[in-house]
């Protein structure tokens, strides 16, 4: 691999980047379905192999209404689409990763408003694999056969995801799918920015990108600078996940403005873009992880965006034209009548 100098103030930037956004309490996380809440919502676990680790977490009966009888199991997850929205299902019949968690509990009785903790642990058998491995800590209302035949019970299911990663030889490549703005002309007053990049990851471990979107052509001293993935996403192995950035016009004046509707990936919104009014700007996408070897690695990808008033001097265009024909017609009619 290519060896090359990282920036410092770059580096600088996206390391405290990193640690500010590590720094979120965990409990401020949490999932939710028809009143039933689980906290936190993510776990992470850097395991050896043979080890056990326990955990906890909480369940809430938010309900107004509704008492609930809660069955707890071990489930896995994939990512379903660019977005990265997790599709849970049961995990297969003879896969090892049957044995891995145990409850200590095997019901949970919530009524209206209760609050419980719910403790699990994971086993990692000797002869795992270095690499991640992911499961849906899932909770499901279980609920008595209908008397009713009209009636049909449907089960309520939260889960929270337990990101497991055995340590060892772990692989991350990473790479840039696409980096692309909606619009290449954009007028500095009347139209928002939007910015879609889509990470890919191959290898055997997640990846939570971190890093930085740099805008300005000199990366040591940026207009401004952005987190890249501010609300720590996270990756699954073999898979690739969208983002988007967008930014509103200054002067929000209807059918004139260009307000961005982004359906790539998550939506993040950046404020005070510096915009030249005229001439090219430089974006640069940059994430940062680790190499294989344990060395800090970038990948980069790059776009330039024109940016020109065109709108702004149409309008102005217009409103000289409007302006010039209402005196060459008052010119006009006063001319006529003294005739």
């Amino acid at each position: 691999m290519s060896k090359f100098k990282i920036p410092t103030k770059a580096l600088l930037l996206a390391l405290v980047s990193v640690f500010a956004l590590s720094s979120i309490p965990a409990h401020a996380q949490q999932t939710d379905f028809r009143g039933l809440i689980v906290s936190p919502a993510i776990f992470e676990l850097s395991a050896d192999r043979g080890g056990s680790y326990e955990f906890s977490l909480n369940l809430e009966n938010n309900s107004q209404s509704e008492d609930y009888s809660l069955a707890p199991a071990a489930q896995t997850f994939t990512a379903d689409n660019e977005n990265g929205n997790p599709t849970v299902s049961a995990i297969p019949d003879g896969s090892p990763l049957k044995t891995w968690v145990s409850f200590t509990e095997s019901k949970y009785d919530l009524k209206k408003g209760d609050k419980k903790e719910s403790k699990f642990r994971v086993n990692v058998p000797q002869e795992t694999q270095p690499g991640s491995y992911y499961f849906a800590i899932s909770y499901t209302t279980q609920t008595e056969p209908s008397k009713d035949a009209t009636k049909v019970s449907i089960n309520k299911e939260v889960s929270a995801l337990l990101f497991v990663t055995v340590k060892g030889q772990v692989t991350r490549n990473v790479s840039f799918d696409y980096f692309n703005s909606g619009s290449q002309l954009v007028d500095p007053f009347f139209d928002g920015l939007d910015l879609n990049y889509k990470i890919k990851l191959d290898g055997n471990a997640y990846l939570k990108p971190s890093g930085n979107l740099f805008v300005g052509n000199n990366l040591e001293n940026p207009d401004n600078t952005f987190a890249i993935n501010p609300n720590q996403k996270i990756i699954l192995p073999n898979t690739s996940r969208g983002f988007a950035m967008q930014s509103e016009p200054t002067l929000n004046w209807g059918a004139l403005s260009y307000n961005p509707s982004l359906t790539k990936g998550e939506i993040i919104s950046i404020k005070d873009v510096k915009a030249p009014w005229f001439g090219n700007q430089k974006f640069t996408a940059q994430v940062l992880f680790v190499n294989n070897d344990g060395t800090l690695d970038r990948k980069t990808a790059e776009i330039n965006v024109f940016f020109f008033p065109w709108k702004t001097l149409l309008l102005l265009i217009g409103v000289i034209a409007l302006i010039a024909g209402g005196y060459y017609g008052y010119w006009y009619f006063a001319r006529s009548k003294k005739v």
